[in-house]
């Protein structure tokens, strides 16, 4: 799958002061907020599209009722 950029804008201390407290946790920044992206994106995009970008990159899509003891 293509990657693209996404860029926003914030406040320069508050991110300074973020990332510090962060790193003391051995977090990342960008793994929290790619995190964050796919929250968003499961919570908007509906299931059916999900399943279709699924499917079109070759992914197995998971099959419903499959997986819990079945």
């Amino acid at each position: 799958m293509k990657k693209t950029t996404i860029q926003i804008t914030y406040d320069e201390e508050r991110l300074s002061a973020l990332q510090l407290f962060m790193q003391q946790k051995n977090l990342s920044l960008d793994e929290e907020l790619l995190k964050a992206v796919d929250t968003l994106y499961n919570r908007y995009v509906p299931q059916s599209v999900r399943e279709f970008f699924t499917l079109k990159n070759g992914e197995s899509a998971p099959q419903p009722g499959k997986g819990k003891g079945e």
